[in-house]
């Protein structure tokens, strides 16, 4: 199932934003020095055309099998963050010369990890024009929670997240606040909250429920956590337990304003398409469910999804207030696998996908024999199972619009050598 990705219309103006001398972020970002956002004109009746592609294919064990799981735009734009099954981060750099033809991209920076990576996050100011700032929160299990370097791939800052056992857990998402100053890391029935600037310290513990057996708040693991696009702090948090609750995190706990419940799966993702809706995906489930905050007795709207490879595309405006099942605008075929991410560029007409998913072939059995302290011999069927290679394309950049100006003159890239850096240990 795909990620989901939604434009909204707010826009962000950035006095000043600077990290304490000797802080893991060097960054500061002007009013003067960045420019003004503006919502980007799309056009779909022409039709996505295919503008840079990358594969996750690799020399190690994963081989051919290997494949893109998630994938994200830094917040210029200019860098995308994939991290793939074979649990490797692998940062690609947009090109200036999108325009002129289907590019192949390659990551110029490879980063392995010790163990299976569970989620990340780009700093909410990181910037090619500004490489001291651009950096992002890696969640890999059984480690600590890592601010990575976006250039080297150097750990920059550790913070330890610890369970009751003092064994180390990966949140299973992470979110940074709008100012980048507090990373809000989802655990089980509870958020974690780090202060960036104070690394290796404890984070603040915010229990969603009284205690373990209480029946009230919201339990289970918390699977993904978005904030309202108003900056009024209003934090949505979705539950594999089925329920989605919306908070204001503070030290003294956080008090749900509103919580839904009796979903019909596990909540996999949600994002705020407007301060006033919430959009909600689930496992499982071929349906999106787009919810009015004002009334959440029942959706407003469902949003039909699938593994086909397609990617559909809605106008929130013109969905049915009724409950029914909303049609899509535009629909295209970006794979022949699942589409696993589905992400709008911040200012440009361009939409990221990836594509690819575990396969597996009908089980084949074979008989052996057993034999132990001398007893009869006996026939032992052994079942062997094994993946086959992703059918997807991996990762693809979608032009749907008119590019102009900026990316074609290069204006604000930070220059990144050609060569991958691949970062072992």
């Amino acid at each position: 199932m795909a990620e989901v990705s939604i434009e909204t219309t707010k826009s962000l103006t950035v006095e000043s934003v600077a990290a304490p001398a000797g802080g893991p972020i060097d960054s500061t970002v002007s009013a003067a020095s960045a420019p003004a956002w503006q919502l980007p004109v799309y056009d779909f009746a022409s039709g996505p055309a295919a503008a840079a592609r990358a594969t996750a294919r690799s020399n190690s064990k994963f081989g051919e099998k290997n494949f893109f799981r998630t994938a994200q735009w830094s917040a210029d734009g200019q860098t995308i963050l994939t991290h793939a099954e074979d649990r490797t981060y692998r940062l690609f750099q947009l090109p200036p010369d999108l325009l002129r033809s289907t590019l192949t991209l390659t990551p110029f920076l490879a980063s392995p990890q010790p163990a299976p990576i569970l989620s990340a996050a780009f700093h909410p100011f990181g910037s090619t024009s500004l490489p001291g700032s651009l950096c992002f929160a890696s969640a890999v299990r059984d480690q600590p929670v890592h601010l990575l370097d976006g250039v080297t791939g150097a750990v920059r800052a550790t913070y330890p997240l610890e369970d009751h056992r003092e064994r180390f857990v990966a949140p299973a998402d992470m979110v940074f606040d709008w100012a980048g100053e507090k990373i809000y890391c989802a655990t089980e029935s509870a958020i974690d909250v780090f202060d960036v600037h104070a690394p290796g310290e404890a984070p603040t513990h915010v229990p969603l429920t009284p205690s373990r057996k209480s029946r009230s708040g919201q339990k289970g693991i918390i699977s993904s956590l978005s904030f309202s696009p108003d900056y009024s702090g209003l934090l949505a948090a979705g539950s594999f337990s089925r329920s989605v609750g919306l908070y204001t995190v503070q030290k003294s706990g956080a008090e749900p304003h509103i919580l839904i419940t009796h979903l019909d799966a596990g909540v996999t993702q949600v994002r705020f398409p407007t301060p006033e809706t919430l959009l909600i995906a689930m496992r499982n489930s071929l349906h999106m469910l787009l919810y009015d905050l004002r009334d959440v007795s029942q959706p407003l709207a469902t949003l039909p999804r699938g593994t086909d490879g397609s990617v559909s595309v809605f106008d929130l405006q013109t969905v049915p207030s009724d409950g029914t099942e909303a049609a899509p605008s535009f629909t295209f075929q970006a794979s022949t696998d699942t589409v696993s991410t589905a992400s709008f560029h911040p200012s440009l007409p361009l939409l990221l996908t990836t594509s690819g998913s575990r396969h597996f072939p009908s089980p084949t059995s074979s008989a052996t024999s057993v034999a132990s302290d001398g007893e009869e011999e006996v026939e032992v069927e052994r079942i062997t199972l094994g993946p086959l290679p992703s059918d997807g394309e991996g990762l693809q950049v979608w032009k749907i619009g008119d590019l102009h100006g900026d990316l074609q003159s290069g204006a604000g890239v930070y220059p990144v050598s050609n060569e991958t850096v691949d970062v072992r240990g």
